[in-house]
């Protein structure tokens, strides 16, 4: 991206400039924001004053009414690019080899703390997640 972009929400809004990011959005659960490459912010909407900043490779995690934002963590980078359906199923990203050189960067030179799968599920889950729900009609038991 050239100059600045932002993401908004009900709830908080993620912005930078010439940054890339992933949104995901669950109603009445969270949303998160993971920033793939470069750097970007996450503020609260109802708390301008609430900010954090997160570089390549963090993720934060807001829940609707929140007053505080907490801290950034760490996501693996590589898994995140081999298994989200966003980045596999889709063509290549513009700026994928930026993020590729975030990834390899973070293996390099790892957080003190333990990267995380941001995804919290395998490919196969995120597969279902992602398809319709289908209704059924619920059995009764006699």
């Amino acid at each position: 991206m050239i100059g600045a972009a932002r993401i908004e929400t009900a709830v908080a809004t993620a912005a930078g400039a010439s940054f890339t990011a992933m949104a995901e959005y669950r109603p009445k659960s969270w949303i998160k924001f993971i920033i793939l490459e470069a750097r970007g912010s996450v503020s609260l909407k109802q708390h301008p004053g609430e900010t954090r900043a997160l570089r390549a490779g963090q993720m934060m995690m807001v829940r609707p009414g929140a007053t505080k934002l907490p801290e950034p963590q760490d996501v693996d980078l590589s898994k995140l690019m081999k298994t989200s359906l966003l980045v596999a199923k889709f063509p290549p990203l513009p700026n994928l080899n930026f993020i590729l050189r975030e990834a390899e960067n973070q293996q390099n030179l790892p957080p003190s703390t333990p990267l995380i799968d941001p995804t919290g599920m395998n490919v196969r889950d995120q597969r279902a997640a992602t398809e319709r729900e289908r209704t059924t009609k619920p059995r009764l038991n006699r």
